[in-house]
């Protein structure tokens, strides 16, 4: 299976699931990108040879013809983490109104263009994200869901206005399953609850 990691951090993905074939990652920060140079032997776009996996900086860039360029095949799967500042409780929660946020955004469409060009239309995606995301004003969680599964707008929260830890939705595109998971119950010794969500395209 071929992988790709957009806003890619030090390499958790590789970690958890060395037997997927990471070619592509995606990540701005000097010492990140060192990290997944030197651990995982990604390469600077300048460096790398045809085939070789590939570090590339922002992904607001990225276009399917990317891997083409590079020899890359496109993924089978892709992990992502996009920027959690706007949702967090813990910082001024603006959401989609942040440049930071709407990186989400661009996310999906990014899935979308990566779907539209394989052959076969399949895609699985893993995307993580704060506690927050879920109780944000502008409903951004439903709006990025509507987006991926491909419904005509925004998606409703329930009646209080919050979404459930867990629940799935369906619509043209795609199908999407969430979940809160906590860490402390998977190896890590803290208290660490996030978001996560699978995204199935292409049945």
């Amino acid at each position: 299976m071929i992988g790709a990691t957009f806003c890619s951090g030090i390499g958790a993905p590789e970690v958890a699931a060395p037997w997927v074939d990471w070619r592509f990652a995606s990540e701005i920060e000097p010492f990140r990108r060192a990290v997944l140079t030197e651990r995982f032997g990604y390469c600077e776009p300048e460096t790398q040879n045809w085939g070789e996996p590939l570090l590339w900086g922002d992904m607001q860039t990225i276009t399917p013809g990317l891997w083409r360029e590079h020899r890359i095949p496109l993924p089978e799967l892709i992990v992502a983490g996009t920027p959690c500042q706007s949702f967090s409780v813990a910082g001024l929660r603006k959401g989609f109104k942040d440049d930071r946020g709407n990186l989400t955004l661009k996310f999906v469409d990014l899935c979308h263009d990566i779907v539209t060009s394989r052959p076969d239309g399949k895609l699985i995606v893993l995307w993580e994200n704060v506690l927050g995301v879920l109780s944000d004003s502008g409903n951004a969680f439903g709006a990025f869901l509507g987006r991926l599964v491909g419904a005509m707008d925004a998606l409703s929260p329930p009646a209080d206005r919050r979404w459930p830890g867990e629940g799935m939705v369906e619509g043209p595109r795609a199908r999407a399953a969430w979940s809160v998971l906590d860490a402390q119950y998977f190896g890590v010794a803290q208290r660490r609850r996030r978001v996560f969500v699978i995204v199935d395209f292409g049945n």
